[in-house]
C-alpha cells in the first residue's frame, strides 16, 4: 500500500513480507539472466546501485507517513544521505548521468543531497511518488544548482509507469520529444508519461 509497510495496521509484520517477496526482487527466477549489475548495501539491502552504460541509478529506503521511532527514522534518513553522497564520489568520472529513486520527499535527505551533489555538473534526477501527481520541480535552482530536478510521478492506478531512457553511448543521436507527454531533462534523459491520466483518473481530478 501506500507508504509501503510503513502505514499497515501491522507494521512489522508488513516489513516481513515486504522483505520477504521484493527484497530481492531481481533475483526472482523470472528475471534469471538479466546482465544488470544491481550491487546492495550490506546493512540495508533494500538499498542498491546500478551503473549501467555510464548512468548511475542509485535507490534509497525513503518512505513517508506515520514515524514509528524517530531513532529509526532519523538514521535511516542519515544512512540514505551517506550511501548516496558516498556512491556519487566513489564513481566520479564513470557517469554521465545519475538517477536518484525513492517515495517521499523528505527535508533531511534533501538537504543532504544538495549540500552532498550540488557540484555535480551531470543531470541529476530524483523520481518519487509522494504525492501522487505529476510534478516536476527544480527545487535548488536558485540556489545555482540547475541540473537537479525533484520529479514526481502519478499514482500507480491512474496513471501508466513512466518509461525512461537515457542517452545512448553515440553522441550524434540526441533524444527528441515527440508529444505533450514527454519531458527532456539535460539533454541526456527523456521521460514519457505514456498518455498521462487514465480516463477514469482525468474525470476525478476535474470534479
Amino acid at each position: 500500500g501506500d507508504n509501503d509497510w510503513n502505514d499497515c495496521p501491522e507494521p512489522d509484520v508488513s516489513w516481513g513480507r515486504w522483505s520477504r517477496n521484493l527484497m530481492r526482487l531481481d533475483e526472482n527466477i523470472k528475471y534469471e539472466g538479466h546482465n544488470v549489475p544491481i550491487q546492495r548495501q550490506k546493512r540495508y539491502e533494500e538499498n542498491f546501485e546500478i551503473l549501467h552504460n555510464g548512468i548511475l541509478i542509485i535507490c534509497t529506503n525513503l518512505v513517508a507517513g506515520s514515524v514509528l521511532d524517530e531513532g529509526v527514522w532519523d538514521k535511516r534518513i542519515e544512512n540514505n544521505v551517506k550511501f548516496t553522497t558516498d556512491l556519487v564520489k566513489a564513481y566520479k568520472g564513470q557517469y554521465r548521468g545519475i538517477i536518484l529513486l525513492g517515495h517521499s520527499v523528505r527535508n533531511g535527505y534533501m538537504k543532504g543531497i544538495y549540500t552532498g551533489l550540488k557540484n555535480i555538473r551531470e543531470p541529476v534526477l530524483y523520481i518519487h511518488g509522494d504525492g501522487h501527481n505529476w510534478e516536476v520541480k527544480q527545487p535548488f535552482k536558485e540556489d545555482g544548482w540547475d541540473n537537479f530536478w525533484d520529479i514526481q510521478v502519478d499514482q500507480g492506478g491512474h496513471a501508466p509507469p513512466i518509461k525512461l531512457t537515457f542517452r545512448g553511448l553515440d553522441h550524434e543521436a540526441p533524444l527528441v520529444v515527440e508529444n505533450e507527454h514527454q519531458f527532456l531533462f539535460g539533454d541526456m534523459f527523456l521521460i514519457d508519461r505514456r498518455g498521462g491520466l487514465y480516463p477514469h483518473a482525468l474525470r476525478k481530478a476535474s470534479d
